[in-house]
């Protein structure tokens, strides 16, 4: 009885173990043709699409887990770099361009230790870019655009809605349902309230942004990842978090 229960419990993490491997091996799609830069020590569960020419992705570190991950780039001459120990529990999706507006020479970069949690990012101007520092936390349903995607134009004809950039500060924390329109600065140890809509620009740090339009609507504040009865709990007082 104990053998027929001990070879039970064999089959079922073996069989456990083999449908993990096989899911993680189906749901992975990488085509990157020459003339283009992938340098990466983790696999990759999800998609690297490329088209075009002279574009790099590279991931540092020597971490080997797994990273869950849909990168699309249509254009030539883009850049994506992940920092050391980035992490992605729920996937995460990178576009730059599209097959009917490629783009070109946009860039794409996040700092070490920081977690996305399901955060579509999209670029599709020339030259534009999104820059998140280290330590930062994302969570659900977060959008960050670098672009309108369509074109506003004034009585002349010139387009008045380019977007340039996107830059993050290190150690901020993103709020579920989030969205982050183009040429928006969030300044480092900043909290950005649920479901804020995020169109200006915020450099100052240690604040709490919130609304529709969102706001300054608190500042002299940090932030801890630990739920707050274990941060009031265990922590000392300390002064704000300057990481």
């Amino acid at each position: 009885m104990n053998k027929f229960f001990a070879t039970l419990i064999s089959s079922l993490i073996f069989n456990k173990k083999k449908r993990k491997a096989l899911r993680n091996k189906l749901i992975t799609k990488i085509k990157i043709p020459k003339g283009n830069v992938f340098e990466s020590n983790r696999s990759i569960i999800g998609k690297v699409l490329v088209f075009g020419r002279g574009n790099k992705i590279i991931f540092s570190g020597t971490r080997q887990d797994p990273i869950r991950l849909k990168i699309h780039i249509h254009g030539n001459n883009n850049t994506i770099e992940i920092g050391e120990n980035v992490t992605t529990p729920e996937c995460t999706t990178i576009s730059i361009g599209t097959s009917e507006f490629p783009c070109n020479d946009a860039s794409f970069s996040v700092g070490e230790s920081t977690q996305f949690n399901g955060v579509n990012f999209r670029l599709m101007e020339n030259g534009s870019k999104i820059e998140i520092g280290k330590k930062c936390l994302f969570s659900w349903d977060i959008e960050v655009w670098a672009t309108d995607s369509h074109s506003i134009l004034n009585e002349v004809g010139e387009v008045t809605n380019l977007g340039h950039q996107i830059i993050i500060g290190d150690h901020v924390w993103v709020g579920m349902s989030v969205k982050i329109g183009k040429n928006v600065i969030i300044g480092s140890n900043c909290v950005i309230g649920w479901g804020s809509v995020v169109t200006k620009k915020f450099p100052k740090g240690n604040c709490i942004i919130a609304g529709n339009p969102a706001c300054i609507v608190k500042t002299d504040v940090s932030w801890d990842p630990r739920a707050p009865n274990h941060a009031n709990m265990h922590s000392p007082k300390r002064p704000l978090l300057s990481l």
